[in-house]
């Protein structure tokens, strides 16, 4: 069944209808994936690349900013292709594959890669002038250094352009260091929500799964999170995991205690105290899980019911759940799609809100900690994971929406 709506999909993990996903398959497409691992790509560029792409200046004024750009570069990290356009994930790999005759993949969409910091981790130094960005009226800009050390805001106070907020923010930070600096926010992306916000990136965790098929475990952490949940009456300290505890990386132990209440429901504890795989209960512990085990897991932890939903959701269904008091998590499963014989088994992905504009925050805990992609909702329908996707895509099979909705 093909869902047209949100999703929180954890990695291989995620169960489609009655039956979970398995992620074997999807352990095999990371071993075998063709993306470029390119961690320290913009060191391989001249500093001008970074500049123009990152912060405007010189290459199509700024109109990337305010638009989707995008960045792909090939499997050894030589050649690089940019665009900027509603199609521009696509026109970037064309425009790579086109110079290096060889698969590209994309490496930056909207320059998340441009800072070493993201917007619920701003750098303590920077803390007082976000806040005051944040909370300024108007127009508006934050500009940074790429690693996050200097930062400045400019705010008109009144409408004017926003290509002149961008220029006067990136110029104040300038002129607060010797880095040179490039848009982090326009018109307070990423500021901290207040009811009735759409964006709630900052109060939904960015996990990564610590086990194959935990991209469910995971979702529901990060969404047990969201609504107060922190474990402390549920404390297991084991050589692999404390159940208590939330890190920037991974949802700590929260994961195993799911998987444990999950799957050993008299024995909770099973699966944050057995850390090697070839540990029979371990391998019991690490599996997909279900639509309706999702929608328990989040009762247990949070009180709060959630439904399955193996229809269509809209896009102004998915506006108005993301929207609606303050904003709802959605998780969403896909299934893997393509033509080889690795693209089976599911994964799930979480939706940190939307801009009301078509454009939608989703987190995939096989991708990197502390980090929203931004996509749009054609691209939630056919998501191509950015960590692997070895010629396989994901398409929504069912979808996890607070009952109310």
């Amino acid at each position: 069944l093909a869902i047209a709506a949100i999703m929180v999909v954890t990695h291989r993990g995620a169960s489609s209808a009655a039956s979970s996903f398995q992620g074997q398959q999807a352990t095999q497409l990371i071993a075998t994936a063709t993306r470029s691992n390119c961690t320290n790509a913009w060191s391989k560029y001249p500093a001008q690349l970074w500049d123009e792409y990152c912060n405007g200046k010189g290459w199509q004024d700024t109109a990337h900013v305010l638009s989707e750009s995008s960045i792909a570069l090939s499997a050894d990290c030589t050649q690089y292709g940019e665009a900027v356009n509603q199609n521009a994930v696509s026109e970037a790999v064309a425009k790579c594959e086109a110079k290096a005759h060889a698969p590209c993949f994309t490496f930056d969409v909207n320059r998340d890669t441009c800072f070493s910091c993201n917007a619920t981790h701003i750098p303590a130094k920077l803390e007082a002038s976000w806040a005051k960005y944040c909370h300024a009226p108007g127009v508006k800009s934050f500009a940074m250094s790429r690693d996050c050390r200097q930062g400045a805001f400019s705010s008109n106070g009144t409408a004017d352009s926003k290509e002149r907020a961008i220029t006067d923010g990136v110029d104040a930070c300038n002129a607060d260091g010797s880095e040179p600096c490039a848009v982090f926010s326009v018109d307070g992306g990423g500021c901290p929500n207040s009811a009735g916000s759409c964006d709630f990136r900052s109060r939904l965790p960015t996990c990564l799964q610590i086990k194959a098929e935990w991209c469910w475990a995971t979702a529901v952490a990060e969404v047990a999170r969201f609504y107060g949940y922190n474990a402390s009456s549920k404390v297991v300290a084991t050589k692999f995991l404390n159940a208590s505890r939330y890190t920037d990386e991974h949802c700590g132990g929260v994961e195993c205690l799911i998987a444990g209440e999950t799957f050993f429901p008299n024995a909770t504890n099973t699966c944050c105290a057995n850390e090697g795989l070839d540990n029979v209960a371990m391998k019991t512990c690490d599996q997909g899980g279900t639509g309706p085990q999702v929608v328990d897991a989040i009762q247990n932890l949070t009180g709060v019911r959630y439904k399955t939903v193996y229809t269509a959701v809209s896009p102004s269904e998915l506006d108005a759940i993301l929207c609606a008091g303050g904003g709802s998590p959605v998780i969403v499963a896909v299934g893997w799609q393509g033509p080889y014989s690795w693209c089976t088994g599911g994964h799930a992905l979480t939706l940190g809100g939307t801009n009301g504009r078509g454009k939608y925050y989703l987190h995939d805990p096989m991708d990197r900690a502390q980090h929203y992609q931004t996509v749009s909702y054609e691209e939630l329908m056919h998501y191509i994971p950015p960590e692997a996707n070895g010629g396989c895509w994901g398409e929504p099979e069912w979808v996890i929406i607070p009952a109310a909705a």
